[in-house]
């Protein structure tokens, strides 16, 4: 999906904002996670290669900017203040379901799959609303229509 977006002509104060929405997902220790380091560190490289590769004026400078002070960031939280034991992690993979799944426990929100689908997909009950994961967006029916939203925009409308 990044890829596609950075494609176009991508509003790059909206690439970042985008970004780092997704980051503060994470607490410190799933930010630790190799499979999710490598995934934030392929969107930064993607982010990057976009900045060098279209030049738009002010635009380029910033995101080459933001990708290496974001690097800097991971580095410094990377590098160990005190020494810690050695402890062994099994490398798990998180999904966005799991992301979505952890977002409804935070407010209290039943998140279960339903016996139903949609286009193949599995439809699933987040708290009063039937939702639908495809690549990444999160799917809400809003008026008899599929309508995409970000997991934050979810949990407000879900709370209004």
């Amino acid at each position: 999906i990044l890829a596609t977006w950075l494609s176009g002509n991508p509003n790059y104060d909206e690439v970042t904002k985008w970004y780092a929405g997704w980051k503060n997902l994470f607490d410190k220790d799933m930010l630790a996670d190799p499979v999710l380091k490598s995934n934030f560190n392929r969107a930064l490289t993607l982010m990057d290669h976009a900045a060098h590769g279209t030049f738009i004026p002010g635009m380029r400078e910033n995101m080459a900017y933001f990708t290496t002070s974001e690097r800097r960031r991971t580095a410094e939280i990377q590098r160990p203040t005190q020494v810690s034991p050695v402890v062994s992690v099994q490398n798990t993979a998180v999904s966005f379901k799991d992301v979505v799944e952890k977002k409804a426990e935070e407010l209290g929100m039943l998140f279960i799959p339903s016996h139903k689908r949609y286009e193949g997909k599995t439809l699933y009950n987040f708290g009063t609303a039937t939702i639908y994961i495809d690549r990444g967006v999160i799917f809400i029916m809003n008026n008899n229509k599929w309508t995409p939203v970000s997991l934050d925009g979810l949990a407000d409308l879900l709370h209004e």
